[in-house]
C-alpha cells in the first residue's frame, strides 16, 4: 500500500509508494493550481480501468481536481470541474447514485451552504452539477454515504456546522434525492466530520459524527427508515476540537472501534468498542505540538495485519503516521513533510503504482496541489510527485476512484477557491494527467465531496457539499 498527502500550502499532492516492508520511496508531487488550498481528497477507481484515482477539493479556486491514475507511477493531468463562485469545495466522496455501474461525487460546498451532485459518465467525464440546499447558512463540512432506509439504494448524509445537526437526502436510484431531512447531533455541537457504521449490530446503519464545538463525538442511531434518534455523547478533552474520525477494528475485538483527530489539541483518540458497552475505554496519543490535525486514514502501511493511522498535519505542514501495535496499541513514528507554507488539509490512501503498498495522497490547500507519497511497504514514504489543482483553488477534500473505468484509479478534487470540481486521470504507475475542471457557480464554496452511482447506469457520479450556497450539488457522469 502507498500514502496520499494533501498539502493546502503548497497546493500540491504528495505520494508515498510502498516498498512492501513498511518503508517509502521519496514523495511524488501533483500541483494542484495556484491558490487552490486543497482541503479534502479521495482515493478510488474512478474509471473501472483498475488503477487508483485521486479526488481532490480545492476550497480557494472552488472546485474539485480529480487525477486518473495511469499505472507505472504516473497520473493523467489533473481535470477540473468548477463549482461555483465563493462554493468553498470542503469534503468530497464517492458512490454510485443512479446504479449505472460508474462511479459519481458528491461534494459538501461550505460557501454556499449546498452539497453538489456530479454523475459519472462512460467517457471519463461528468454530467451537469445538480446541487441540493442544505439548509441556509448551515455551512456543511462533510460527507457520508449509505442507505439509511433499507430500499438498497444510496443516500447522502452532510454535517451542518453551523446548524448543529445532520442533514439526510434520500436517494431515488436514478440521481435524484428526497426533501432534506435534518437531524440534531446537539446543542453548541458544530458537527465536522460523519462517518456511517453499524454501531450496534442491529443491521441497520447509524451515523457518528465528531463535533467540534462540543469536544465530543455522538452517534446517531437509524431506525431504518432514514430516521434518526441522538444517542450518547463520548468525550474527546477538554478543548480538543475533534474534527475527524475513522472505524476500524484496533483491538481484534467483535465491534467496531472509532479512532478520532482532535485539532485543538494535536491528539488522536482510540475509542474502543465492547460487548456490553459502546466505547466505555479511550487512549490518546500526541501527534506532535501546534500540529492541529485535520483529517485521517487507516490501513496496515507495514503489512503486519494490524490497522495503523495516517493524519494529515495542517499546522506543521506535514503527513504524521502511527503504527499499530498488538491490543490496540499504537507507536507514533515519523512524520513527512509536504513543504513549508503547505496546509496539508486531506489525506486518502491508494495503490497508485501497482505494487501492492499503500501510497498516500494529500491535498496542499495553502498551496494548491496535491502531493503522492509512495510507500515502501515497512511503514516509510517518499514523496514522489505534486499537481497543480489551479490558482486560488484552495483544495480540501479529494476523493480516490476509477473515473473513466480503465481499473485505474483516478482522483476528484474539491476546489473550495475556485469553486469547481478537479478530476485527474490515472496512469497506473503513480502518475496523473488529463486534467478536466467542472464549473459549480459563484460562491458555491465546495467543501465536501462523495461520489456514487446515483442512477444505476454503473457510472460514478458526484455529490458535493456547497458550504457557500447551502445547498448539495450532483453531476451525473453519462455514457
Amino acid at each position: 500500500m502507498d500514502i496520499i498527502v494533501a498539502n493546502s500550502g503548497t497546493h500540491d499532492i504528495g505520494i508515498f509508494l510502498g516498498y512492501g516492508n513498511g518503508s517509502f520511496a521519496t514523495m511524488i508531487r501533483y500541483y494542484t493550481g495556484a491558490i487552490s488550498d486543497m482541503i479534502a481528497m479521495v482515493l478510488t477507481d474512478l474509471n473501472n480501468d483498475g488503477r487508483i484515482d485521486i479526488m481532490v477539493a480545492n476550497y480557494a479556486t472552488d472546485n474539485i481536481g480529480i487525477l486518473l491514475g495511469l499505472g507505472k507511477l504516473t497520473f493523467s493531468t489533473m481535470i477540473t470541474y468548477p463549482i461555483g463562485y465563493v462554493s468553498r469545495p470542503l469534503f468530497v466522496t464517492i458512490g454510485d447514485f443512479d446504479n449505472d455501474d460508474q462511479m459519481d461525487i458528491v461534494v459538501a460546498n461550505f460557501g454556499s451552504s449546498t452539497i453538489t451532485i456530479f454523475l459519472g459518465y462512460e467517457n471519463e467525464s461528468f454530467a451537469a452539477q445538480v446541487s441540493y440546499s442544505t439548509g441556509y447558512q448551515s455551512w456543511p463540512v462533510g460527507i457520508t454515504v449509505g442507505d439509511f432506509n433499507g430500499d438498497n439504494q444510496l443516500d447522502i448524509a452532510a454535517s451542518n456546522y453551523n446548524m448543529n445537526n445532520v442533514a439526510i437526502f434520500i436517494g431515488y436510484g436514478n440521481g435524484t434525492f428526497a426533501p432534506v431531512m435534518i437531524f440534531s447531533t446537539g446543542d453548541g455541537s458544530s458537527p465536522r466530520f460523519l462517518q456511517a457504521c453499524d454501531f450496534n449490530n442491529d443491521g441497520i446503519l447509524d451515523i457518528a459524527a465528531a463535533n467540534y464545538g462540543t469536544n465530543n463525538i455522538v452517534v446517531i442511531f437509524g431506525f431504518g427508515d432514514g430516521t434518526f434518534l441522538l444517542g450518547i455523547a463520548y468525550e474527546t478533552g477538554i478543548g480538543s476540537g475533534p474534527t475527524a474520525l475513522a472505524i476500524g477494528n484496533f483491538d481484534n475485538g467483535t465491534r467496531f472501534d472509532i479512532v478520532v483527530i482532535n485539532e485543538a489539541t494535536s491528539t488522536i483518540c482510540i475509542f474502543f468498542a465492547y460487548d456490553t458497552e459502546l466505547y466505555a475505554g479511550v487512549t490518546s496519543y500526541r501527534m506532535g505540538f501546534g500540529s492541529q490535525p485535520h483529517s485521517l486514514a487507516i490501513g496496515d502501511l507495514n503489512n503486519d495485519s494490524r490497522l495503523d493511522v495516517v493524519v494529515a498535519n495542517y499546522g506543521t505542514d506535514n503527513v504524521g503516521i502511527a503504527i499499530g501495535r498488538s491490543h490496540g496499541v499504537f507507536d507514533i513514528t515519523i512524520a513527512y513533510s509536504t513543504g513549508v507554507g503547505s496546509a496539508p488539509y486531506s489525506v486518502s490512501l491508494a495503490d497508485f503504482n501497482n505494487d501492492n503498498q499503500i501510497d498516500i495522497v494529500v491535498t496542499n490547500s495553502e498551496t494548491d496541489n496535491i502531493a503522492i507519497l509512495l510507500g515502501y511497504g515497512n511503514g516509510t514514504f517518499v514523496i514522489e510527485a505534486t499537481y497543480s489543482t489551479g490558482a486560488r483553488s484552495r483544495p480540501y477534500t479529494i476523493v480516490v476512484s476509477d473515473f473513466n473505468n480503465d481499473n485505474i484509479p483516478d482522483i476528484a478534487i474539491a476546489n473550495s477557491g475556485t469553486n469547481n470540481i478537479f478530476l485527474l486521470y490515472g496512469y497506473g504507475n503513480g502518475y496523473f494527467g488529463n486534467e478536466t475542471s467542472y464549473a459549480l457557480g459563484y460562491g458555491y464554496r465546495p467543501y465536501s465531496i462523495a461520489i456514487k452511482d446515483l442512477n444505476q447506469d454503473s457510472w460514478v457520479d458526484i455529490v458535493i457539499a456547497c458550504y457557500g450556497t447551502d445547498h448539495v450539488e450532483t453531476l451525473i457522469k453519462m455514457c
